[in-house]
């Protein structure tokens, strides 16, 4: 599989969301625009008083983020209706949660049937993870503790800590608490914990079914990567956990706790994949070589040979104000035949496969 560049999109703040026909981004001015996929000078801009800092599409409805304000267009930009506070996140297309703050609580809103189901007594925390109608999060500003609360009534099926005590990191002595909540498969809840810890909980009981300590020095003895050690953009099909992380692509059994290095690039110039979009024959990344900071690199990791079958080199110029370059800071997108990289300038880099022939 290969790509060719096929056009740029500039002008694109932090966000853009792809449907069927259309691109939706938010400009440099806090406006939004629309443009055709494939007419990209066809860009609509729309500007009200506000300045946006969210957009999504859910269910063929625009949603607009402001720090007052939730706006929900109609495709035709009408406004369907409006809701007083601050987006948060939607759970299953069809739940809406916001956070209030005359209140100062999270509140739990049907956009099926456009009203409110119920406030949160506490915050909802930015650790969080959905498994139909139930919501495990972490308690605001305090990770140790972890919920599992019913979306369709507010009320709370568990509650568990995790953290307790301190762990020595370096010459640091740092609380226990937890990273990540990285998925569920099937009855498991998957927990990283900041001291290296691989947690597993039953989703409906919140009992600890297994546990792997020093996960890292256990299995990943050798692994290297820029940044702290993460399951973020990790992957968890039939029963295992799949990660391309580093220079390295491995498994994890779920019901045997069986580990599996898969992959390691043994190249001198060895990579540093960072980004990265599952499907179910390819890992689309973005990556630097040699721990590298800034990821410059686009490609296509095929899951089935277990190989780098095509790779771009997308360094971009160093901007003269600070010698400093735009970086590849989020995972591509993948539509089709097309792949969407967008970097830290807000030029949205759009590329389409080759065929066969050429």
């Amino acid at each position: 599989m290969k790509f060719k560049i096929k056009n740029k999109l500039e002008g694109i703040l932090h966000k853009y969301c792809i449907t069927v026909n259309e691109i939706y981004f938010l400009n440099n001015s806090g406006g939004y625009c629309i443009c055709d996929k494939n007419i990209l000078s066809s860009v609509r801009n729309f500007q009200r008083q506000e300045k946006y800092y969210h957009i999504g599409v859910y269910n063929n409805m625009i949603f607009l983020g402001t720090q007052e304000e939730i706006l929900i267009l109609a495709n035709n930009q009408d406004v369907l209706f409006k809701i007083q506070g601050v987006f948060k996140f939607i759970s299953n297309n069809d739940t809406l949660f916001y956070f209030d703050r005359f209140q100062s609580k999270t509140m739990c809103f049907s956009l099926r049937n456009k009203e409110t189901l119920w406030p949160s007594q506490e915050k909802i925390g930015k650790l969080r993870v959905m498994l139909n109608k139930t919501l495990f999060y972490s308690k605001y500003l305090d990770d140790t503790i972890l919920n599992a609360i019913d979306i369709s009534m507010g009320t709370f099926f568990w509650k568990k800590k995790l953290g307790s005590g301190v762990f020595r990191k370096g010459l640091r002595d740092l609380d226990v608490k937890i990273s990540q909540l990285i998925g569920v498969w099937k009855n498991q809840l998957l927990v990283w914990m900041n001291n290296e810890q691989l947690i597993c909980l039953d989703v409906n009981t919140g009992t600890e079914l297994w546990r792997i300590t020093d996960f890292i020095k256990q299995f990943l003895p050798n692994w290297q990567s820029i940044s702290q050690f993460s399951f973020v953009y990790c992957h968890i099909e039939n029963g295992k956990l799949y990660q391309l992380d580093g220079d390295s692509y491995w498994s994890l059994d779920l019901a045997t706790q069986e580990f599996e290095l898969l992959w390691q690039d043994t190249q001198k110039e060895y990579l540093t994949i960072i980004h990265k979009t599952y499907t179910e024959d390819f890992i689309y990344f973005t990556a630097s070589r040699n721990y590298g900071l800034v990821p410059y690199l686009i490609g296509v990791f095929n899951r089935k040979t277990l190989s780098i079958e095509w790779l771009h080199d997308a360094r971009l110029p160093q901007k003269a104000e600070n010698n400093f370059c735009n970086s590849l800071n989020q995972a591509p997108q993948v539509d089709g035949d097309r792949l969407y990289v967008l970097d830290s300038g807000g030029t949205l880099h759009i590329f389409e496969k080759e065929s066969s022939t050429e």
